[in-house]
This record gives structure tokens, C-alpha cells and sequence, in this order.
């Protein structure tokens, strides 16, 4: 087994042309199931509460928007951590199979918006009304955004060395705590995203074989 990476390394032309490629598909296939189910379940009033009252006095950090939306980041790193286009391909797979099996849980479970919902103020603000929107309606368990992460963490942990990829199950983890304290998730929705996106990284990277 080749030694793992303590650093980032400069991609060439074939490393960025599949990131761009593998990419550019990720986010039709997110639009068509992450868009497509909120539309779907808009079109019916039936919603299942994930919520407990315990999670009433979980705090408003709207701040924590922040962590939220450095999931983005996280997932563009992957351009400088994957060394080769095979390695990109065997990400976008694996990214491929946690919107298809979330999506099919939003469509079977669709969650009760969380309620109540608070408005942040200050240089804040847009930020977090920016997070809020790209959470759309319903799409609650599993937590897309926590299974997102998961996955990153997975793929980047095979990749770098054990202090390194324990940074990424560090912020991995921070973005799960930052759907909680934005109030964009429910406890149950973080759990099952963590979940699914382990499995799906544990079934992707032990079955799949994309390097040929």
C-alpha cells in the first residue's frame, strides 16, 4: 500500500478535467433529486415530525451558517487531495449513490418543516438566509448535508495520513453540529446522514473499482 500524504498536491490537466466533468454531473443529479423531491412532496401535506422537545433548547447560532456552508469547500478540495481522475470518479460515484438513496428516504419520510423559525440579524444575515434556502422544504432524514461530509471525510481519510484525516472527521462533525445550531435539522436527520454517508463510503470504497 502506497504511504498516505501529509499535503495537498497541485492537479494536472486530467485531474481537473474529471473534476470538472464528474462535477458539473453531480450537480444535475442533485438539482433533478435534491430540487425534484421537495417539489414532489410540496404536492401532498403529508410530514412526519423527527423533532423532540428536548430539541427545544438546543441554541440559535446563525453564525454557525458558516461551517454550514463550508461543506462547499470541503467537497472542492477534493481536486487537490484525490491524486488521480479515477480516484475523482470513484468520489462522484459514491456522492452519486448518497443523493439517490437520501432522496429516496425524503420521498418515503418527508419532515415536518422546523418550527419555529428564527431570522438572524446583523453582517450575518445573508449568509444564513443563504444556507436556509439552498435547505429547501421536506428534505429532512437522512441529512444530505451530514452524509455530504461523512463521505468527504471517508474519501479524503484513505487518501492522508492519520493526523490529516482526522481534521476532516473534525469538520466533518462541525457541519453536522452546525445543521443543529441553525436550527436546518432535526437530531434523527443528523444521526441518519451520518449513518447513511458511512455506509455509503464503507460500500463505495469496498466494492466499487473504478481504476481501470
Amino acid at each position: 500500500m502506497p504511504l498516505k500524504a501529509t499535503r495537498f498536491t497541485w492537479p494536472d490537466r486530467d485531474r481537473v478535467a474529471a473534476f470538472l466533468g464528474y462535477g458539473s454531473l453531480l450537480c444535475v443529479l442533485w438539482v433533478v433529486v435534491y430540487g425534484g423531491v421537495s417539489w414532489l412532496t410540496g404536492l401532498h401535506g403529508y410530514r412526519i415530525d423527527f423533532g423532540w422537545n428536548e430539541e427545544s433548547y438546543i441554541p440559535f447560532l446563525p453564525e454557525m451558517a458558516v461551517i454550514y456552508l463550508s461543506l462547499f469547500p470541503m467537497i472542492w478540495l477534493s481536486l487537490f487531495i484525490l491524486p488521480t481522475p479515477a480516484d475523482i470518479k470513484q468520489f462522484a460515484v459514491a456522492l452519486a449513490c448518497l443523493f439517490v438513496v437520501s432522496g429516496i428516504g425524503f420521498v418515503i419520510l418527508p419532515g415536518r418543516t422546523y418550527s419555529p423559525a428564527e431570522s438572524a440579524r446583523g453582517p450575518i444575515q445573508p449568509v444564513f438566509e443563504f444556507a436556509d434556502w439552498i435547505n429547501l422544504e421536506h428534505n429532512y432524514l437522512p441529512s444530505l448535508h451530514v452524509g455530504m461530509a461523512v463521505v468527504c471525510a471517508y474519501a479524503y481519510g484513505r487518501q492522508l495520513r492519520r493526523g490529516v484525516a482526522l481534521f476532516f472527521w473534525a469538520w466533518a462533525t462541525a457541519v453536522a453540529l452546525s445543521t443543529l445550531l441553525t436550527h436546518q435539522h432535526y437530531i434523527a436527520d443528523v444521526v441518519a446522514g451520518g449513518v447513511v454517508g458511512w455506509l455509503v463510503g464503507s460500500i463505495s470504497y469496498s466494492k466499487l473499482n473504478l481504476s481501470a
